[in-house]
């Protein structure tokens, strides 16, 4: 899951909190609350994934083997 993925379906108080730059630290801790890991990109120093054209970071359920969140993440960035 990206956060571009959260921001279109979500009402648009919590799409514009998640598009705000000031908020941009507080994502991967609420991320972490509701049971989601960033999922880092091993091959790009960033650790960000491309996806649609743009360097994005992707959220994976933490109970998943990291194995399957790489899977995962692979598969979003085609």
């Amino acid at each position: 899951m990206t956060l571009t993925a959260l921001v279109g379906p979500v009402g648009s108080a919590f799409g514009d909190w998640l598009k705000d730059r000031k908020t941009a630290r507080q994502i991967p801790h609420r991320m972490e609350a509701v049971g989601y890991v960033a999922v880092r990109n091993p091959h790009a120093k960033d650790g960000l994934w491309k996806i649609d054209g743009r360097r994005q970071a992707v959220y994976a359920r933490s109970e998943l083997p990291k194995r399957d969140q790489l899977l995962a993440a692979s598969e979003l960035s085609g």
